[in-house]
């Protein structure tokens, strides 16, 4: 896979240009901006931002780095970021184990959820979500890279209620480069929360910390695009 390199300016006072170096997070910008985009348009605020499994986690930190750092310009306070189990080989009670923990580990329940995903398929994982939340009626939206079927085909097919919001950067019938992205996330995909994390010597450790500046290289550069709107 050819590296895609996007140059960056940082708050910094020499204002070094930095690199996004791994493809699979510079390919985040575009439908990350239109996802965000949606939610600001919308104006909806949330409680809690949710992560689904390990494949969603880069997506979902940058968005919350977004949403965060937008409220915090409108005097609004900060959006807790949570991570739980969400593929489909996670045994649903495995699965609602993970929610309930996120759940009672918060101060207050969560009025609005906004469920970050990488990628729809069928929309399995998205109506188990939504049967969590409606079980105990919480609202949610839902926020994912890209999509493999229509909008109005989850709807129709009831794997997406009809009151949710559904943020989607594209449309396409392959899954994002994000999607198995291990290497860079350092956590395996489908795992509960004990089993994640991948012991692969110091090279490897070395590779996700860097991701993880890029991501907040990615981030910075969506504030930056954002900002302007939000005061």
């Amino acid at each position: 896979m050819v590296e895609q390199k996007i140059w960056v300016k940082t708050d910094t006072a020499d204002q070094d240009e930095k690199e996004i170096r791994f493809s699979e997070i510079a390919a985040l910008e575009t439908p990350l901006k239109t996802i965000i985009e949606g939610i600001l348009k919308d104006g909806t605020t949330y409680d809690l931002i949710i992560s689904d499994d390990t494949s969603g986690r880069i997506p979902t930190l940058v968005i919350g780095k977004v949403l965060n750092d937008l409220n915090e310009r409108r005097g609004l306070r900060s959006i807790p970021v949570r991570f739980a189990g969400g593929h489909h080989r996670l045994k649903d009670y495995l699965r609602e184990h993970e929610m309930d923990v996120i759940l009672r580990k918060m101060q207050k329940e969560p009025k609005r959820i906004l469920l970050v995903t990488d990628y729809v398929a069928s929309g399995r994982t998205i109506k188990d979500f939504g049967d969590f939340f409606a079980a105990r009626e919480i609202s949610y939206d839902i926020a994912c890279v890209s999509i493999d079927d229509k909008e109005k085909d989850y709807r129709r097919e009831g794997r997406l209620k009809t009151e949710v919001n559904f943020y989607y950067g594209e449309q396409c019938h392959s899954a994002p480069y994000i999607w198995d992205a291990s290497h860079l996330t350092g956590l395996k995909r489908g795992s509960t929360l004990k089993t994640r994390v991948i012991r692969d010597g110091a090279s490897f450790d070395r590779k996700v910390r860097e991701a993880r500046e890029n991501i907040n290289i990615l981030a910075q550069k969506l504030i930056d695009h954002f900002a302007s709107e939000v005061i």
